[in-house]
């Protein structure tokens, strides 16, 4: 399957084998399903190698584990992951080296999904693991910059090296870049190694099915890493050019460049491992970027502004991708790693407004999604000055504000909230479909009393929908065409 990419015909025949073995006895049986498993992992047909190892598991713990991970619920895997081991020590029930060696994988993917980089980078220090180390070194960025732990950092990877893979190929061209930073090492150096890991990039894409599958995500996406390893040069030789003189011009430069990184972000369905890989490496590059600025402020101007935003502008970039990085882990319900990432960015010298209230907004609505956070949200808004904010944003605000308060059933005071986020911006569509939403939960708590509710539901999902002038506006049109069918017959609705 492997060598001569007949992954299909190979996954027939063991599937056959599987069903119907030529020898029948527990080695065999276990030896066919180890193959095919692998097969799937191979080829990421998780649903498939979900489904074969939930047949074939011995614990149920295990067969609990694979469906919160099929799921998604990357904790409560990881937890089941835990008892199985526990129980498997007891003694109580016997377990299979197959399924013994899955609790330990998987539990490092689901720590992998959950952020615990730490944890990981001890674990592997612990049990050798040099992969699995370089990932966890990866996600820290002091570890990067000291002469010293590179040296360490360096010795690893060329110890991996010798079975080159892509992403081994990665990290030895991030070394290279660095040295390249540092001038201990040329462009053709640098260049050479970018080189051999498209060489083998290509090779491995060739070794894959014709047909486009989820194996082949991840080799894109590493094709997407060295296109930007290239930019990454080309902004360490723009740094190298860089004084006190010209670090205007130098950092617009940069500008642009950086503007097209905004632009070529994963999609906000992709894995999460995917986006957190490109938000490490990005702001391995942003640190680059401050180390090289900060030194030539103090020969700037300090009192303008303008001066001092050009030297930070590797700090203003981290800010956005975190933020963007934190919006995507909440959309995949993952929200202490939002919390986490949002963390971050105010330890940052030096950010942007509109990051501010990003974050801050992010933050609420990480809140809004667990009830039991709800009051803490609300602290958050009530406690954020607003005088640095636009009209725009002071709406935004306001309306989380109301969003929180009617959950927390705080309803004249709700009401409130929204007026006055229509009094900052009128036009504020998010506004009239929340305010919308919360006379719409008043008259469905009251259907008979409150038909001026319905009313007022009504009017504000129809300037909503005005304003989206977007696929946002179906869901209101819907609700309003049935709400206008509760008419009563005085036509109060209508």
């Amino acid at each position: 399957a492997k060598n001569y990419n007949a992954w299909y015909s190979a996954a027939t025949y063991i599937e056959e084998l599987a069903m119907k073995p030529i020898v029948d006895t527990p080695a065999t049986r276990e030896s066919n399903l180890d193959a095919l498993v692998e097969l799937y992992a191979t080829l990421q047909e998780d649903d498939l190698f979900y489904g074969t190892w939930r047949r074939r598991c011995q614990f149920v713990e295990t067969n609990a584990a694979l469906s919160y991970e099929q799921n998604g619920v990357w904790d409560k895997a990881q937890a089941m992951y835990e008892q199985a081991q526990i129980k498997a020590r007891t003694g109580s029930i016997a377990f299979s080296p197959g399924e013994y060696m899955l609790w330990e994988d998987h539990w490092v993917y689901c720590a992998e999904k959950l952020q615990q980089w730490e944890i990981l980078g001890d674990f592997a220090k612990h049990e050798n693991l040099n992969d699995l180390f370089l990932e966890a070194t990866w996600r820290n960025f002091d570890a990067w910059e000291e002469p010293d732990n590179r040296a360490q950092l360096d010795t690893i990877i060329k110890a991996v090296s010798d079975a080159p893979t892509p992403r081994r190929m990665f990290f030895q061209a991030f070394m290279s870049l660095l040295k390249l930073h540092n001038k201990t090492e040329t462009q053709q150096d640098f260049n050479r190694i970018c080189d051999e890991n498209i060489q083998l990039s290509i090779k491995n894409w060739h070794k894959l099915p014709k047909q486009i599958t989820q194996a082949h995500i991840g080799l894109l996406q590493n094709f997407q890493n060295l296109v930007e390893l290239h930019d990454a040069s080309v902004i360490c030789s723009s740094l190298a050019q860089t004084t006190s003189a010209n670090l205007d011009v130098k950092s617009q430069e940069l500008k642009l460049l950086l503007g097209t990184w905004r632009d070529r972000l994963p999609n906000f369905w992709d894995d999460i491992n995917s986006w957190q890989d490109l938000v490490t490496w990005r702001q391995h590059i942003f640190q680059l970027i401050n180390r090289t600025y900060l030194t030539l402020l103090p020969s700037t101007n300090q009192g303008n502004a303008t001066g001092q935003s050009y030297a930070y502008r590797g700090y203003h970039e981290t800010a956005w991708i975190i933020n963007r990085f934190a919006h995507v882990a909440r959309k995949h319900q993952m929200p202490d790693v939002c919390i986490t990432q949002l963390s971050r960015i105010y330890t940052l010298p030096n950010i942007e407004i509109q990051e501010a209230f990003l974050k801050l907004r992010e933050q609420a609505k990480c809140c809004y999604q667990n009830r039991n956070e709800l009051t803490s949200g609300l602290d958050v808004i009530n406690n954020t000055n607003l005088n640095y904010f636009g009209a725009q944003q002071k709406a935004e605000f306001y309306t989380l504000k109301g969003m929180f308060l009617a959950k927390l059933n705080h309803k004249e005071e709700a009401n409130d909230a929204f007026g006055t986020a229509l009094y900052f911006d009128i036009k504020l569509p998010k506004a009239w479909s929340e305010w919308g939403r919360y006379n719409d939960m008043l008259f469905k708590e009251k259907p008979e009393e409150s038909i001026d509710k319905a009313s007022a539901a009504i009017s504000c999902y129809l300037e909503a929908a005005g304003q989206y002038k977007s696929a946002k506006s179906r869901k209101l049109l819907s609700r309003i065409l049935w709400l206008l069918s509760l008419d009563d017959a005085d036509n109060t609705l209508a």
